[in-house]
């Protein structure tokens, strides 16, 4: 074949496998100066090569499929002397991802030794990909993943969180339980390469939070079939009215920089709309500031902090809240707007419209009500005590917070990760607040409606948001009242009546779709001949349809809330198999763990199947049990992994002994 040959046929395999690609490869051909001679692709190792590792499964009351399966590889790897390695061992990747321009010789030795199911190819410059099209066979490396029964996906990204958004999303989308393991390997721009991969560690929540727990997805069915058979409400709609509002919004979240900005807060609350986030209320209230509109997000155990601030008239705050959010939060707070949270089966169970549901409003209710304010059409957004993390650890909510209180069951969480500060110097922060602080960041970087971003609080820097203090603000009276302008916002949203919602609860449907599912899943894997090819994986991935709800709204039904409903815990089972097998280090003996994950797997399936069946499958909605009786005692813990003999050859490759090496700090 000829180098022309070879580049018409990539062309045409890119246009009519990878759209959006082909066409920014098509609009980057067009703005280019005339070309010189061919860029030369050298065939040298990649500036950078690393694989992504997750954390190991904990013991959890929440999620019992998983907590007894992992318990149970374990053992079997116990009673059969199978040493576990504490990092993946072996080249093999169920996902590769290639970042800039890799060589032909590259791209073979690259696809044999990971044997991948899932290629994705992130070129930073499409004019350099463009050039090498006549030596690349992209065409051939995509036959090679089909033939494994996998996907390849194509993305122009230039940017490290760029990048980064592009693989997590893919493989959230289509893959989650691939995670773990997954080779990137980046050429070209070593830096680029570096912050690159320390994004795409970075962002690993976003594939992860696909895997909800079974327990929490039903509990949320039946928060919405509660809270939306209780009476009148209001449909959110994530777009703006037709009368943007002319005031700027305030997210005035709970972090301990609050303390310092209640008395400004107080005295300009007449020029600005006031967005409550959760336990950020009661501070409020007590300091003489009445929210405009109050944001909740919580399915379970909302009374603590909602509790400090009954004591208050609450009858002329909007409350903002998903439909699964805890049915306690009914009958306080004046009107209700609910919106739809994103993957979750209530939004295709219900039939509701996409645009109930807001983008970007995940994990923290930080997080929602920052999508409320852009997507309602704020021309400006501040941010007053969204610390996302504390300065001092041992001070990280505001005064007045239920967490603040000494007769609470509060217990401060630790703060192991540093991030740059608002105004200089390090921020202390969670792993939950530091995935919500990168999504709040995103959002606001992706904002194409030149909106001004403020944030005033003393903690984390949001990225895109500049820092300024209260005082500095440029505050303006707006041109009537406030009261009016509130009004008109909410009753821009649809009323909701129970008379919307099917007369007869859907369970019968959901549960036979689901035994369907999960009757063809059990047999896949038990039909699995060698778990160390992965094409297992895309098969699971192609069931569960992880894109459903993400990429694209769910289709209408119960079939499609059934599978994102069980999907979560699948893939959950899915990921930490793969995390066991990744970490055996004798080929051998990951046949051996693999037959003893079988049985395991099968059983699991069987008891999701048989609570879905008892708590939500019926005609009406079953008795399911208290989150605290499902917790696990505080020392519950998993056997201990076999390990490496210390005198064995270390599983990385290094020619060392394990002591030597990684067995260093054992």
């Amino acid at each position: 074949m000829t180098e022309q040959d070879l580049r018409r046929r990539n062309l045409a395999f890119l246009e009519e496998t990878a759209g959006e690609f082909h066409a920014a490869l098509s609009r980057q051909a067009e703005a280019a100066s005339p070309a010189g001679p061919p860029a030369t692709i050298a065939d040298g190792p990649p500036a950078l090569i690393s694989r992504i590792a997750v954390d190991p499964p904990r013991p959890e009351g929440r999620h019992p499929y998983l907590t007894r399966f992992a318990r149970d590889m374990i053992q079997a790897a116990r009673d059969r002397n199978i040493p576990l390695f504490p990092e993946p061992a072996f080249t093999l990747s169920s996902c590769l991802v290639l970042i800039g321009t890799v060589s032909p010789a590259g791209l073979e030795r690259l696809l044999q030794q990971t044997g991948c199911v899932f290629l994705i190819v992130v070129t930073p410059d499409p004019s350099a990909f463009t050039a090498q099209l006549d030596r690349v066979d992209w065409t051939a490396a995509d036959a090679l993943i089909r033939a494994r029964g996998g996907r390849t996906f194509f993305h122009v990204a230039k940017q490290p969180d760029a990048i980064a958004a592009a693989v997590t999303l893919t493989l959230a989308a289509h893959a989650p339980f691939a995670l773990d393991s997954m080779t990137v390997a980046a050429f070209d721009d070593a830096d680029l390469a570096r912050v690159g991969f320390e994004q795409i560690s970075a962002q690993a929540h976003r594939p992860l939070s696909m895997l909800s727990t079974f327990y929490d997805g039903c509990l949320m069915l039946r928060n919405s079939e509660i809270n939306l058979r209780h009476g009148p409400a209001r449909l959110y709609r994530n777009r703006p009215p037709d009368d943007a509002p002319p005031l700027p919004a305030w997210v005035i979240g709970s972090g301990p920089s609050l303390d310092g900005d209640l008395g400004f807060i107080k005295k300009h609350q007449d020029s600005a709309v006031i967005i409550s986030c959760g336990s950020a209320l009661a501070a409020l209230l007590a300091a003489g500031v009445t929210p405009d509109v109050h944001v909740e997000l919580e399915n379970i155990e909302i009374a603590p902090t909602l509790d400090p601030a009954r004591t208050f008239d609450l009858s002329g705050i909007t409350l903002f809240a998903p439909a699964s959010v805890d049915p306690a939060t009914l009958d306080t707070f004046g009107e209700t707007v609910f919106a739809f949270r994103q993957n979750l089966p209530n939004q295709p169970l219900y039939g509701i419209a996409a645009d109930a549901v807001p983008a970007a409003a995940e994990p923290t209710v930080v997080n929602l009500a920052l999508a409320f304010a852009r997507e309602q059409g704020f021309p400006k957004v501040c941010f007053f005590g969204v610390d996302m993390g504390a300065r001092d650890p041992s001070r990280d909510h505001a005064a007045g917070t239920w967490h603040t209180d000494p007769n609470s069951d509060y217990t401060p969480v630790e703060h192991p990760h540093i991030v740059p500060a608002n105004y200089g110097g390090d921020c202390h922060t969670t792993p939950g607040l530091r995935q919500a602080l990168q999504v709040l960041s995103h959002a606001v970087g992706l904002d194409r409606k030149n909106r001004d971003y403020v944030n005033c609080s003393d903690g984390a820097a949001i990225t895109g948001a500049r820092a300024q203090p209260a005082g500095e603000l440029t505050v303006t009276q707006p041109d009537r009242p406030k009261k009016e302008i509130i009004e008109r916002l909410i009753q821009s949203f649809a009323v909701w009546h129970p008379d919307h919602l099917p007369r007869t609860w859907s369970g019968p449907e959901m549960m036979a779709v689901a035994r369907d599912l999960l009757t063809g899943l059990r047999a896949g894997l038990a039909g699995t001949v060698d778990f160390g090819r992965k094409s297992y994986l895309a098969d699971i991935g192609d069931c569960l349809q992880f894109h459903e709800g993400l990429l694209r709204p769910a289709a209408p039904g119960p079939e499609s809330a059934a599978r994102m409903l069980v999907r979560g815990a699948v893939g959950s089972l899915i990921l930490f198999l793969e995390y066991y097998l990744n970490r055996v280090t004798n080929p051998n003996h990951l046949a051996q763990l693999a037959t003893a994950a079988v049985p395991l797997l099968d059983r699991e399936l069987r008891a999701l199947e048989a609570d879905m069946e008892s708590w939500i499958g019926g005609p009406e909605i079953g008795e399911m049990p208290h989150h605290r009786d499902l917790a696990l005692p505080a020392d519950t813990a998993f056997p201990e992994a076999p390990a490496v003999p210390r005198n064995a050859p270390c599983p990385c490759g290094s020619g060392k002994r394990y002591k030597q090496c990684h067995g260093a700090s054992d």
